[in-house]
């Protein structure tokens, strides 16, 4: 999912828990 973070850096900014449990993965 880190593409996911990477493509849509806004919706990584709207969800940084959402960001941090993809980076943890």
């Amino acid at each position: 999912m880190k593409f996911a973070v990477i493509g849509n850096p806004i919706s990584h900014s709207l969800s940084p828990v959402m960001h941090r449990a993809n980076f943890n993965s």
